[in-house]
This record gives structure tokens, sequence and C-alpha cells, in this order.
């Protein structure tokens, strides 16, 4: 729901959301730092002096900085544990190496193979084909290739 109250600085009409009740924001009318409010009925804020406006200027800035100051100190807690973390795996990268060379070189191949068996069969051997004297082709099936001879140079 939406609330409007009037700047205590200037007195415009500035609407927010009822969440932000009580929280200082800057007007933006006059760009003044001013309490957010809900008004009863058609009751307007009475019209400060200049001397009444100062002391609350005054109370508002001093709960500006306060807010400022803690959310600075905040950030700085937030940055000095992210540092930490980034040092911290800086230092785990810049020893990767040294680990790796302390650790044992020697592996035990045999127990990196698989023993099980095989699940698919074994391929069939290719069928080559046999060719006789006159150039006539047949199909056998040979477990060696055949040899063939080629000349060796072209007449």
């Amino acid at each position: 729901m939406h609330l409007k109250c009037p700047c205590q600085r200037c007195g415009c009409n500035i609407v927010f959301d009822e969440g932000n009740k009580g929280e200082i924001h800057r007007c933006p009318h006059c760009n003044q730092n001013t309490v957010l409010y809900e008004t009863r009925g058609d009751r307007e804020l009475p019209v400060l002096t200049p001397k009444q406006l100062k002391r609350v200027a005054k109370y508002q800035n001093a709960i500006v900085a306060n807010l400022e100051k803690k959310e600075v100190n905040e950030r700085l807690q937030d940055a000095e544990d992210f540092t930490e973390q980034a040092q911290k795996a800086i230092a785990s990268l810049k020893n990767i190496l040294h680990d790796a060379l302390r650790a044992p070189s020697t592996f035990d191949w045999e127990t990196l193979k698989k023993q099980e068996p095989f699940t698919k069969p074994e391929p069939n051997l290719p069928a080559y084909l046999e060719y006789a004297d006159q150039g006539s082709a047949k199909l056998t099936k040979k477990t060696e290739r055949p040899e063939h001879s080629f000349p060796s140079k072209v007449e």
C-alpha cells in the first residue's frame, strides 16, 4: 500500500511504500533528507522554524552517517573475507606442482586395467578374394592376407 507525507523541508508530498515508513530518504523535490511517516487524516505537519529545521537536519545527518559507517564496515568485512579466501586459493594453486612432485610416481598399471571379459563377441575374419591365373575371382575365407606381386617397374 502506498502512503504519502509532506517533506519536512519543502512541504511537497512524497509517495512511498508502507514498508518504508520511519526511514530517512531524500525528497525528490528539494533533494534534502526527510523522515517518511504516515499522516493521520487531513492533518498536516506543522511548519518548523529554521532553528527546529537545523536540529532535525543535524539528527537526520547523524543517523545517515551512522548508517553509512555501518554499511562501510560491513563492506570492509566482506572484502577482508573475500581477500582471505582468494589468498588461500592462490596458496593452494602455488602448491599444486610441489604436492604433485612429492606424490609417489609409480603406478601399478595392472590394477588400472579392466579384468572383466569382453561383452561383445570377437569380430569375424574378413573374406578375401583369391584370383586365378585367368583373372576369375572366387570368394574364400582365409585367415591371412593374400600376397600380391606387383611389378617393381612399369614396362
